[in-house]
């Protein structure tokens, strides 16, 4: 057997099932809810894992040492999982990608113990991923174990995140913002294997906390602009209804309604309300 592809009413691989399959290549599934402990522990000729699993009310997993061993997996690609258990790609020696998606909520200890080769993964910015070890006196998460060459982590919906910072003022939050979210790919390289897992869970907070305090020093500005927007509008059709004849009369001059309108339209940019109209509905849709 060299692939495994199902079709969308297999829910879950029970444990063992694909156990020791040596010429197992690739495996493709979708709609799965649950793949069972070391259901493919073991498959040695594995390289490329594609999963998209379904959308469940209940909990979609990757159970303990689910590709366990599997020495020549080099790419995995799991969407929709929200939980990865222990030990789940122990010893994967040869994977150098992850990719998940933002349905990503708990990676558990040692997932990703000894794939030495990792060198990128990408995550959701989400609080709380990486489990502490269960009875550590210490504290430390240690989900990436002996990845030495872990450089690289991307943010799940990047695009947006920068979006956020980019509509903070002053001008150091967004440049403070946008360095923060480079650093890991800037410090991992320097990081020993042991600390990688807490630097990039204290990177999470402290990017979360950064964008946090950006959206409530952006707030009194926001409510400024919106202020200067009623008080134009407000202005515009005090303005209207003083002049309801389709010509206006000002210093012997004729001016049309036409110009009026756009004499108006100016007066409203220049209240300051254009400061909202550039950038209160992106924003919003952020929040």
């Amino acid at each position: 057997m060299v692939s495994v592809k199902f079709h969308d009413g297999v829910e879950e691989i029970k444990r063992w099932a694909f156990k020791g399959c040596t010429s197992l290549r690739s495996l493709n599934l979708t709609g799965i809810k649950t793949i069972g402990s070391k259901a493919f522990m073991s498959c040695d000729a594995l390289m490329d894992v594609d999963v998209k699993f379904g959308d469940y009310q209940g909990r979609t997993e990757i159970s303990k040492k689910a590709f366990d061993h599997c020495s020549s997996l080099r790419r995995s690609k799991l969407l929709g999982v929200r939980k990865v258990e222990k030990w789940a790609f122990n010893y994967c020696t040869s994977l150098t990608d992850v990719e998940f998606d933002d349905k990503l909520e708990t990676i558990d200890e040692y997932a990703f113990r000894h794939c030495h080769l990792l060198t990128r993964i990408s995550i959701p910015l989400k609080d709380g991923i990486f489990l502490c070890p269960q009875g550590s006196r210490n504290g430390r998460r240690n989900q990436f174990d002996s990845c030495e060459n872990l450089t690289t982590v991307d943010l799940v919906g990047i695009e947006g995140i920068r979006n956020t910072i980019s509509f903070f003022v002053p001008e150091s939050y967004r440049n403070h913002g946008n360095a923060l979210i480079d650093m890991p790919n800037q410090v991992l390289r320097n990081v020993s294997g042991f600390k990688t897992t807490e630097y990039i869970k204290d990177w999470i907070e402290d990017l979360i906390k950064g964008l946090e305090h950006g959206k409530e020093v952006y707030k009194p500005l926001l409510k400024e602009g919106m202020t200067q927007l009623e008080l134009a509008v407000w202005k515009a059709k005090l303005d209207e209804d003083e002049d309801e004849g389709g010509v206006l009369e000002r210093e012997g001059v004729r001016i049309t309604r036409g110009r009026r309108q756009r004499a108006r339209k100016e007066s409203c940019v220049t209240s300051g309300a254009n400061i909202v109209i550039k950038n209160v509905l992106s924003f919003l849709q952020l929040e």
